[in-house]
């Protein structure tokens, strides 16, 4: 589990602006500058209780905390590359309801492809080789170049059609994003030899 103090995190998220703009993407009332005043209003609420002060309910704050986790790793990552499939991706990512709870497939389009972007992100700030397009993204190592699909099932029932979709393409490494043990063991049990399958994590804040 990552962890990150609230300045780290805010530190890095002064970029987000000017990094848009330059890459042609206007900064607007979105889901990643709602979890950025999600991330403010979190360490305000601390300043004050730790002063002594009332604790107040802040809505979707697990939400916009999580959110602000990713897009501050996605930040550090990217800032400054400005390829037009990183902008295309970025144009989709911006966009959903920052709750997971009011997603629904026809909406879900924003946090697959920041799946995409936050996986991408936690490699290449590991030190490896990235590159986002479509594939999703490749990972490029000396011995080889893996090409990665990744994917977030919306129900235990689709695990299999995704890993299955994934497996058609000849993508080397299919990534699933899911909450559900028995998901989990059902993927393991589909995927193709030459497919390897694993899934996500979580972080916190300081």
């Amino acid at each position: 589990m990552k962890a990150a103090s609230f300045d780290a995190v805010l530190e890095s998220l002064i970029k987000l602006d000017p990094w848009l703009e330059s890459l042609g993407i206007e900064p607007k009332s979105d889901r990643w500058h709602q979890a950025v005043q999600m991330v403010k209003k979190a360490k305000k609420q601390r300043e004050i209780v730790e002063g002594g002060g009332p604790g107040v309910q802040i809505n979707h704050y697990m939400d916009g905390l999580f959110e602000a986790l990713e897009i501050h790793e996605i930040v550090e990552a990217f800032h400054g590359d400005s390829s037009p499939a990183l902008k295309a991706k970025l144009m989709r990512a911006l966009c959903g309801p920052i709750s997971p709870f009011d997603e629904q497939p026809k909406n879900s389009d924003a946090r697959n492809t920041m799946f995409e972007l936050s996986l991408a992100a936690d490699w290449k700030n590991a030190g490896s080789e990235i590159e986002v397009g479509e594939p999703d993204i490749k990972l490029r190592a000396p011995a080889a170049v893996f090409q990665t699909e990744c994917k977030r099932p919306f129900s235990e029932n689709s695990v299999r059609k995704n890993i299955e979709e994934a497996a058609s393409r000849e993508w080397a490494v299919c990534i699933t994003n899911t909450g559900w043990n028995s998901a989990s063991r059902e993927a393991s049990q589909v995927s193709p030899e030459d497919t390897s399958t694993s899934f996500g994590g979580c972080g916190r804040l300081t």
